[in-house]
């Protein structure tokens, strides 16, 4: 099985994500992720990428931006690509972790 994972999505994003996707993959040794996002923040977070394939997204919908209509410069953020394996017919499990704490 494979899971695909908004690595920029989230607060504390990339850091907890990854981190959180390494333990998954830890525990889960018949797991693979594929994580969405920018490549560059990341590789900073990633100590070993077995298992761990990165897919590039060109934008990140920032805290201001509108999540479900992004258009502009906005064109193809992490979430976007989630959903690309699934209308290929890959048989993939896909989650975006969205939360929005007051600071």
């Amino acid at each position: 099985m494979k899971i695909a994972v908004d690595a920029m999505g989230g607060d504390y994003a990339p850091k907890e994500i990854v981190e959180g996707v390494a333990l998954a993959r830890d525990a889960y040794p018949e797991i693979e992720f594929l994580l969405f996002g920018l490549t560059d923040q990341i590789q900073k977070y990633l100590k070993d990428d077995t298992r761990i394939e990165i897919k590039q997204a060109d934008e990140v919908i920032e805290m201001g931006d509108e999540p479900l209509r992004p258009s502009g410069p906005k064109s193809s953020p992490a979430w976007y690509w989630l959903r690309l394996p699934l209308k290929k017919g890959r048989q993939m499990l896909s989650f975006q972790l969205v939360t929005r704490v007051p600071y």
